[in-house]
């Protein structure tokens, strides 16, 4: 059975190497958006930094450097940043209150701006933010041992694409091995 969704938005997400299932979720090598849809995933294990990351199929990765890994979809102008650098000794409250006085002082818009914890418990923060010029970011800092983690998020030109369950999806499956 496949999802409710206008045939346009269905042709977008077949672009973009989702697959609309409807009432089937939780499939093995799938994730789930929302219950709405479940798109063919695989898992990105960064062994230098010490974390995974379930991400669709169809994206793009460039891990050439574990320090700051791409991953992009084409089909539907999407990509994540996960940059690890050194905390430097700041918190993630302080790291949080950096980038927050930046987005503000640039006149970007806040749009979320809320404490969270990564499935495993870690303590994680997000910021979803809109620029001066309207295109929209989010971001998930997260941070272990003296290793600062940013999931920095662009999100797609095609407003037909559920951009906020990938994020949230994506996102989530974040773990520290």
């Amino acid at each position: 059975m496949e999802a409710d969704f206008p045939v346009a938005r269905r042709d977008v997400l077949r672009a973009a190497g989702v697959a609309a299932v409807g009432t089937l979720v939780g499939l093995a090598g799938c994730i789930d958006l929302d219950g709405l849809l479940s798109i063919p995933a695989v898992t990105f294990v960064n062994d230098t930094y010490g974390y995974s990351l379930r991400y669709p199929e169809a994206w793009t990765v460039d891990g050439a450097d574990p320090a700051t890994v791409v991953f992009a979809s084409e089909a539907v102008d999407t990509s994540l940043v996960v940059n690890a650098s050194a905390a430097d000794g700041s918190s993630l409250a302080g790291r949080v209150a950096v980038a927050r006085e930046s987005l503000v002082t640039g006149g970007s818009r806040l749009l979320t701006d809320e404490a969270t914890s990564l499935a495993s418990g870690q303590a994680a923060h997000v910021l979803d933010w809109e620029s001066e010029t309207g295109e929209q970011y989010a971001a998930l800092l997260t941070g272990r041992d003296e290793v600062s983690f940013l999931l920095w998020y662009v999100r797609g030109s095609d407003p037909s694409l559920d951009d906020e369950a990938v994020w949230r999806t994506v996102s989530r499956s974040f773990a520290f091995s």
